[in-house]
């Protein structure tokens, strides 16, 4: 499978895709380039946030966000898969090794780490959903982190 892991402003050179995960802001719409490369958009609605960061109101990542990224991926598992946020560097890495997780179910934590940082060398996955991936799939994820290259 084809791995894209992209920010908002990163989106002009992708290739047609099957899939593109599309993780906003509450409020926010995926970007509109996006329904003309891809066959199908999920889009995810989160703030960047891994706690309520006393109580301003951020919309926290939950595991039912993940069930939807599951359900999707194992309706019809694709062939090319977009996983963008607005920068590319914590939503959207979290989410693809997660992504990755479902889709190669046999691969180490390690593996589906070192994958995500070759495709995205600078990522700083989100910690939230690392820790909400960890319980679903009972994989050390944020322990595959600290020793990746």
């Amino acid at each position: 499978m084809d791995l894209y892991i992209r920010g908002r402003d990163e989106l002009d050179d992708l290739p047609p895709l099957d899939l593109a995960i599309s993780i906003n802001d509450p409020g926010d719409d995926p970007p509109e380039l996006l329904s003309s490369v891809a066959v199908d958009v999920l889009s995810l609605a989160f703030h960047d946030a891994e706690t309520d960061e006393a109580g301003y109101g951020f919309v926290l990542p939950q595991a039912w966000h993940l069930v939807q990224v599951k359900r999707r991926l194992l309706a019809q598992p694709p062939r090319s898969l977009l996983v963008q946020c607005t920068y590319g560097f914590s939503r959207s890495p979290a989410v693809a090794i997660y992504a990755l997780s479902v889709l190669q179910p046999r691969w180490s934590a390690q593996q589906l780490v070192d994958n995500v940082l070759h495709i995205r060398p600078a990522a700083a996955p989100n910690g939230r959903l690392m820790r909400l991936a960890e319980e679903d799939l009972h994989k050390q994820l944020r322990r595959a982190l600290k020793h990746a290259p």
